[in-house]
């Protein structure tokens, strides 16, 4: 309707017009291009904003998609590291392209340290000290000192399997000396053992048993029974 009875007047019915919102109206017509101005700018504001958190959710979605994406790669990878070697570091290879494409180091160096390591089950020991290099440079520019000393134990190994036994003392005791710095009990004691593996393969029995002890005593705090036996065997 576009009128309305409002009240009878002398007997008859009178018509009168519908209410209008008139502030509004009269805004409008006498500020038409302001007001529009600023409808628009609202709107403007209101896309760009929103589409900035949209692609920033994406964003963060999408990173920790590649990140679980990753972890499932490596779980996955080493469960086949022993019995599978060739097929861990396939998977290994795919989750380093993630990690380089999405720039995220820290998974990148553990990665590269990892296919180090299936270099060395595989007794591809250039290969092997290769990659545990390019993990060590990585973990030195993100100031990574857990897994710095990851990489000194690991290069001290492929010097052992040559027989360069100094520089293997040199890295272990390198390793050592952070794994105390950050307290890591576990790494502190696989580098007692490594050492111990090294004096015995010396000769230097004593030596030897004296890392053997340092080693089953840091496992021992971690209640690590499984490392125990093979440090006694």
């Amino acid at each position: 309707m576009r009128n309305i009875i409002r009240y009878k007047k002398n007997s008859k019915f009178v018509l009168l017009p519908k209410p209008k919102i008139v502030g509004f109206r009269l805004t409008l017509n006498m500020n038409k291009k302001v007001t529009y101005f600023i409808l628009i700018s609202i709107s403007i504001f209101y896309l760009v904003f929103s589409q900035k958190s949209i692609c920033q959710v994406t964003s963060n979605y999408k990173y920790l998609n590649d990140s679980n994406l990753i972890v499932e790669y490596i779980d996955s990878a080493s469960q086949l590291k022993y019995n599978k070697p060739d097929s861990s570091k396939q998977i290994l290879e795919k989750a380093l392209g993630i990690a380089r494409k999405n720039s995220l180091q820290i998974n990148e160096a553990e990665i590269l340290n990892r296919i180090g390591g299936i270099y060395y089950i595989l007794g591809k020991y250039d290969l092997s000290m290769d990659y545990f290099s390019q993990a060590f440079e990585v973990y030195s520019e993100l100031k990574n000192k857990k897994g710095i000393a990851a990489s000194y134990n690991n290069m001290g190994m492929i010097y052992g399997v040559h027989s360069h036994y100094q520089k293997t003392i040199y890295y272990h005791k390198k390793s050592i000396k952070i794994c105390k710095e950050i307290n890591d009990i576990k790494l502190l004691g696989t580098n007692y053992f490594n050492l111990g593996i090294i004096y015995n393969e010396k000769g230097e029995n004593d030596s030897a048993l004296i890392f053997a002890n340092k080693a089953i005593e840091q496992y021992n705090k971690l209640n690590l029974p499984e490392e125990n036996i093979r440090v006694y065997n």
